[in-house]
């Protein structure tokens, strides 16, 4: 628990992310630290989170707690084959795997592993650029899934809550610049987002 003392400076913390989020991060250090991200994620399995070191200067808190402890970045595997007796949910699941195959998505990392049915809308959402990925997360995810979600522990709740009236936009651009020094890129197609780790993709 915290002391009346931690809630202050917490609250001054928050204040000064607030105040520094709309600055983005000088060019020279995103280029000097892209190689090291990228080869970091290729040798890392997925999924991954959209969360680095850093990010507390540029995002508020709340999209913090996001990026890092509820959302995980995976790759789209491909529909199963067809089988009898499925449900009309798991028709839903092989027509999602299908359409979004190959491309990368953001889901919740505390309901993934439960049946379609019990989820909360939005567990899966599968942003169609790297422009996206701020709206599909700060605006769609967060308003439709994060307060139905009932697998979200508690503690994580807790601290969104205490988090609701300290929070500012923060800077959209970091999300894109972020995502590109993770290896994710717009497809070639424009039809989604794909990874390529390695920096002249």
């Amino acid at each position: 628990k915290l002391n009346g003392a931690d809630r202050s400076d917490n609250g001054n913390a928050a204040a000064t992310e607030c105040a520094a989020s709309s600055q983005l991060p000088p060019k020279k250090r995103i280029i000097k630290t892209m190689s090291q991200s990228t080869a970091a994620v290729s040798e890392a399995s997925v999924p991954w989170t959209l969360y680095a070191r850093g990010d507390e200067k540029y995002i508020n808190p709340t999209h913090n707690i996001l990026r890092r402890d509820i959302l995980e970045v995976f790759i789209e595997s491909p529909g199963e084959r067809k089988k009898k007796g499925r449900t009309s949910a798991s028709k839903a699941i092989k027509a999602r795997k299908s359409r979004f195959a190959g491309r990368i998505g953001l889901r919740c990392r505390f309901c993934k592993h439960f049946p379609q049915e019990v989820r909360a809308p939005l567990s899966h959402i599968y942003p169609e650029a790297l422009e996206g990925i701020y709206r599909a997360t700060s605006i769609r995810f967060q308003k439709r899934h994060l307060d139905s979600c009932e697998f979200i522990p508690d503690a994580i709740r807790k601290e969104l809550k205490a988090l609701k009236d300290k929070n500012c936009r923060g800077s959209k651009s970091y999300w894109v610049e972020s995502a590109l020094r993770i290896g994710l890129r717009n497809s070639e197609d424009n039809k989604g987002i794909t990874l390529c780790p390695e920096i002249n993709c």
